[in-house]
C-alpha cells in the first residue's frame, strides 16, 4: 500500500473515512495480467471496507494503461470530493485516474477518468497535488537516454488534458547537472509554487548520497502588453488618471505616482491631482501587476505639470485627490501629500500566514488584527467582538515613506480550524496611524483554504 489520505466533511465524503491506493491489484492462483491497473480502497473508522463505495465493496480497481509491472505511488483529494492517484503506467510513462466521491471513474477527465504521459525514456510520477482550480500536478522522475535521472513535473487541466502554458506543452523536466536525481514527493508553498524534494547521486549507477530540490512556479508572471496611460491636463488642481494598460495573466493591480522619475509619497492611487511644487516637473505612472506567480512593472508616458489658465476670484492651489480647489482655500494650506494616505496592502492569502505588501507614505505605524468568527458565531460576525476570535497580529514602524513586505503568521487555534474544516474565513483590518495625525482604518475579508495533498 503506498499512501493514505483521511478525508474529511467539508470535502464531501464522509468524515473520518481513509483512502488507501494500492500499487496494482492481487492476482489470483494462475491469473495472468491484462492489463496495469490503480486499486484503491475506502475504509470506515472500524476499519472496515466502506459500502457506500466501489458498488458496496469498499475498492475500486480501474485499468490505466497497457502492460503491467508499474506502480500507484501517491493519492489526493480534491475540494470537490474526487480522488486523484497517480505512479506509472507501463511503468514507462506517468499515470494519473481520477475518481468521482463513490468510487466511479471520472468520465470528465482524460479518457475513462485516466491519463498517461510519456517522458523521455522512462517516467514515473511519485506525488499528486489536486489543486483548488481543479488541475491536477504529478511530481516524480524520467530518465534519459543515458539512463540519468531528471525530476519531471506534469500539470493537466480540468478535464485531464496536458496544460499548455506549462512548461513545454504541460511537462518540465530538470536536470541536476552530471547528477542522477530521482523526484520522490513534494509540496504547495502558501503562495502557489511547488516544491519536488528527492535524492541524488554523481553516479546513476551507484545509491544516493545527497538530497536535491527544486521549485516551480506553477503560475508564469504578470505580462506587460501595452503600458498604462495618463489622462488629464496636468494643470495643477485637475485630477491626472492612470489607467493600468493591457497586461495578460494579472489578477491586481498597484499604483505609484512619480516626480521626474522619483516616486511621491503617499500617491499609491490610480488618481492624482498636481500640487503647484509639482509645476515644471513631469508626472508619470508606475503600475505594479501581480498574481500567483509574481509580478512585473510597467510606467507610463510623463506628463508636464502646468500653471492652469487664471478665472475670476479663483486662485489655483495643488491640492490632494478629494479636496476642494477654491480662492478659500490658502496655498499654504496643501503644499503636499498628506502624510495619512492610506491604501489597503497587496494581501497573499496562505494556509500559514498572510504576507501583505504595504507602502508607509510617511512616518508612522500600522497595526494588523486578524479575526475569525466563534464556533456557532454566525456567518456575518467576523468583525472584532465577543462573537469572534484573534487568529493573528502585527505592529509595525517606519520612520519614512517606504514599502514593507509584513509576514502574520496564522496561530495554532487558526490551523486547528483550518485542518478540521478545510476552510477558514477570516477578516483582516488594518490601522495606519501617521506621526501627528489621526489614524485611518480599513478591513477587508478572505477565506483561507486547506491545501489538498499535504
Amino acid at each position: 500500500m503506498s499512501r493514505v489520505e483521511i478525508l474529511h466533511a467539508d470535502t464531501g465524503v464522509e468524515d473520518d473515512h481513509a483512502i488507501a491506493a494500492a500499487p496494482r491489484p492481487s492476482l489470483g492462483k494462475g491469473e495472468q495480467p491484462r492489463s496495469h491497473a490503480f486499486a484503491l480502497a475506502r475504509l470506515t473508522t472500524a476499519g472496515a471496507p466502506d459500502p457506500t463505495f466501489g458498488g458496496g465493496s469498499g475498492t475500486v480497481t480501474t485499468d490505466v494503461g497497457p502492460g503491467f509491472g508499474g506502480d500507484a505511488t501517491d493519492v489526493a483529494l480534491a475540494a470537490d470530493g474526487k480522488i486523484v492517484a497517480a505512479g506509472s503506467s507501463g511503468p514507462t510513462q506517468f499515470a494519473v485516474a481520477r475518481w468521482l466521491p463513490d468510487g466511479t471513474p471520472d468520465p470528465s477527465f482524460g479518457s475513462g477518468g485516466t491519463v498517461s504521459t510519456p517522458i523521455l525514456l522512462e517516467s514515473q510520477a511519485r506525488a499528486v497535488f489536486a489543486m483548488p482550480d481543479g488541475s491536477v500536478i504529478a511530481a516524480g522522475r524520467a530518465l534519459d537516454d543515458a539512463g540519468t535521472g531528471l525530476f519531471a513535473v506534469a500539470r493537466y487541466r480540468p478535464d485531464g488534458s496536458l496544460d499548455p502554458g506549462f512548461g513545454a506543452g504541460g511537462t518540465v523536466v530538470t536536470r541536476f547537472g552530471s547528477s542522477s536525481a530521482t523526484g520522490v514527493g513534494g509540496g504547495i508553498t502558501p503562495d502557489g509554487q511547488l516544491v519536488v524534494g528527492g535524492s541524488y547521486a554523481a553516479d546513476p549507477t551507484k545509491s544516493p548520497v545527497g538530497i536535491a530540490a527544486a521549485r516551480y512556479l506553477l503560475v508564469n508572471p504578470p505580462s506587460n502588453q501595452a503600458p498604462p496611460t495618463v489622462s488629464g491636463t496636468g494643470a495643477t488642481g485637475q485630477p491626472l488618471t492612470c489607467a493600468p494598460g493591457t497586461w495578460s495573466g494579472a489578477d491586481a493591480f498597484d499604483f505609484l505616482w512619480l516626480r521626474d522619475g522619483v516616486p511621491i509619497a503617499g500617491a499609491i492611487t490610480s488618481t492624482y491631482v498636481p500640487l503647484t511644487t509639482d509645476i515644471g516637473t513631469t508626472l508619470s505612472c508606475r503600475v505594479t501587476a501581480h498574481n500567483g506567480g509574481g509580478s512585473a512593472t510597467a510606467t507610463s508616458a510623463g506628463v508636464a505639470v502646468v500653471v492652469p489658465p487664471s478665472t475670476s476670484n479663483t486662485q489655483s492651489t495643488g491640492v490632494a485627490s478629494g479636496q476642494t480647489v477654491n480662492g478659500a482655500v490658502p496655498p499654504s494650506v496643501v503644499t503636499s501629500e498628506p502624510s495619512n494616505a492610506f491604501a489597503f496592502a497587496r494581501v497573499r492569502v496562505g494556509a500559514h500566514q498572510l504576507r501583505l505588501g504595504f507602502d508607509y507614505p510617511g512616518r508612522g505605524t500600522l497595526d494588523v488584527l486578524v479575526t475569525t468568527r466563534r464556533s456557532g458565531a454566525s456567518s456575518a460576525r467576523l468583525r472584532p467582538g465577543p462573537r469572534s476570535v484573534t487568529v493573528g497580529k502585527l505592529h509595525d514602524s517606519a520612520e519614512s515613506p517606504q514599502t514593507r513586505t509584513l509576514r502574520v503568521p496564522l496561530s495554532h487555534r487558526a490551523q486547528t480550524i483550518l485542518a478540521r474544516r478545510g476552510k477558514l474565513p477570516i477578516r483582516l483590518s488594518l490601522v495606519y496611524t501617521p506621526e501627528g495625525g489621526q489614524s485611518s482604518r480599513q478591513a477587508r475579508e478572505y477565506t483561507v483554504r486547506q491545501l489538498v495533498r499535504q
